[in-house]
């Protein structure tokens, strides 16, 4: 309950004091304090709930697995993340994601594609998450043909252009200098995030169309989405590449 409602501190309190009282824990409390220790980065806690868990015997149990893979991945201990998910024969898609998206978020992309291999390899079909993870490590490696096969994953496995999918192949392609599939992806996603207008101003002004990276700023104002740090910083680009000192002001 505490964890499920974003009161993480108190549900990792609840669950010392009922480790203290001697009360056994079941596996969804066990799943649910590794997400609230996730959530607010108590790795120490976290290590100590992962012994319990050891103890109860649920180092085969998919879903405690699972939340701990994703507690360590999420807190940077990847070879401990690791080791949970080589544990496990029976791999479901949120074990499988819960890794792919540890390692983007670590900047190991490239470990991140290979997993993403192994996934398809054993017939795994990907969620909107996975994909969305795959299409950032594209983006951060400039892999512009291996981030198409991807879209093209997308479109097989039936995503819609909805955020995240929309926002993340917006992303990869301007960040591979292919705007035009960039800027054709994103006329076509419904209800646009700031990530992705901040993904298509950024790559207007850093392959110098800094004049269209203002015209997406003023369209971006119009349609009522707030701008954050990201947006302002990538327009000063844009005005400081096209010497529009006055404008950046």
């Amino acid at each position: 309950g505490y964890s499920q409602n974003g009161e993480s501190l108190a549900a990792v309190n609840l669950f010392s004091r009922m480790f203290s009282a001697g009360i056994k824990p079941s596996e969804y409390t066990i799943v649910g304090v590794l997400n609230a220790c996730s959530d607010i980065c108590y790795i120490e806690e976290g290590k100590q709930v992962h012994s319990y868990l050891l103890k109860l015997g649920f180092e085969r149990h998919l879903f405690a697995v699972t939340a701990l893979v994703d507690m360590y991945a999420k807190s940077g201990c990847l070879a401990d993340a690791r080791k949970g998910f080589d544990c496990l024969q029976e791999r479901d898609v949120a074990l499988w994601t819960s890794l792919i998206s540890g390692y983007v978020q670590n900047s190991d992309n490239e470990e991140a594609l290979i997993l993403y291999r192994g996934m398809k390899t054993e017939g795994i079909i990907p969620n909107e998450p996975t994909m969305a993870s795959v299409l950032k490590a594209c983006s951060s490696l400039a892999t512009l043909e291996l981030g198409k096969q991807v879209h093209g994953h997308t479109i097989k496995h039936g995503f819609s252009l909805e955020v995240p999918i929309g926002s993340a192949l917006s992303t990869m392609y301007s960040k591979c200098g292919s705007l035009e599939d960039g800027n054709l992806v994103f006329r076509r996603t419904p209800n646009k995030d700031v990530v992705s207008w901040n993904a298509m101003i950024s790559g207007m002004s850093h392959n110098g169309r800094g004049d269209e990276a203002l015209e997406l700023f003023e369209e971006m104002l119009a349609e009522g989405t707030e701008p954050d740090d990201v947006t302002f910083v990538n327009i000063i680009s844009a005005c400081s590449h096209k010497g529009f000192v006055e404008r950046g002001w």
